[in-house]
């Protein structure tokens, strides 16, 4: 009897274990395109743009110099600019993600109140930005922030400030996109470079998919097939869901890829104006 029962366990186990993955990925779509959707109605009230990557709020009308609820960043990051069209602050964990998290102090978050106790959110998603491609044409920016040659035509928001101290990228417009059903605006970007996951919701640092950020995608499935720009690659961060990465495009539809075609022909899902 016993032998029996190992062996139903065996057998059945592996089965309830994709069948809860399975639960958690379609969690994780319905995440992403409630946020796909959100942006969408952000562009639609906002004069068909974009939101920006974050947005400095210091000194304007109506906002607190040093962030709110005790928070010290004066940045506004992209989730609390879709959060009017988002019922919870959950939406932007995916159930999946289980990596670990770091603390930080009020100071690191425009609004301090995700601080506190029992509310602290994990963001396990990314706002596309400009990204590395063999198509980069170097660093740019007032303060040489960029360490890596980027491509200029890539993401739903892009550049260092763009001439405008508000927004430290500033959103696309609508018509800047000739293909919005098929060009990235977010995705699943669960750890930064160095394998320590850092976004939280309400703190601008790891909101963004910028840079080389493509080595930290889950569901990677090759270590040295980045841009040239990127240099060495590191290893593959995280598990990812059965069959890839989850992505929100412009147009607000939702969709998993594998790795193979989010980097077919230069990452091109990530270009604003399609290479013909």
């Amino acid at each position: 009897m016993i032998a029996i029962i190992a062996i139903l366990a065996a057998i059945l186990f592996p089965v309830f274990a994709q069948a809860k993955e399975a639960a958690k990925k379609t969690q994780c779509l319905s995440n992403m395109k409630q946020i796909g959707l959100a942006g969408v109605m952000y562009a639609t009230d906002a004069d068909d743009t974009y939101t920006p990557f974050c947005v400095n709020m210091d000194g304007q009308a109506g906002e607190a110099g040093n962030g709110v609820n005790g928070g010290g960043s004066g940045w506004k990051s992209y989730d609390l600019l879709l959060s009017p069209y988002i019922k919870t602050d959950k939406l932007f964990t995916c159930p999946s993600d289980s990596q670990s998290w770091p603390n930080y102090n009020k100071g690191d978050f425009y609004d301090g109140g995700y601080v506190d106790a029992g509310k602290r959110v994990k963001r396990s998603y990314g706002i596309v930005g400009n990204i590395a491609t063999a198509a980069s044409d170097g660093a740019y920016g007032p303060d040489n922030f960029y360490v890596y040659g980027l491509d200029k035509n890539t993401g739903i928001t892009y550049g260092w400030f763009s001439g405008d101290p508000t927004q430290c990228f500033r959103g696309r417009t609508t018509t800047e996109l000739d293909q919005s059903s098929n060009t990235a605006a977010y995705l699943e970007n669960w750890v930064n470079s160095d394998n320590v996951a850092d976004s939280w919701v309400g703190r601008m640092d790891g909101g963004g998919f910028l840079n080389c950020d493509m080595q930290e995608i889950p569901g990677r499935t090759a270590n040295n097939d980045l841009p040239p720009t990127c240099g060495s690659s590191s290893p593959v961060h995280a598990k990812g869901h059965t069959g890839g990465t989850i992505i929100a495009f412009a147009d607000g539809h939702t969709k998993i890829l594998p790795w193979g075609k989010i980097k077919d022909n230069d990452y091109y899902i990530f270009k604003a104006q399609k290479p013909q």
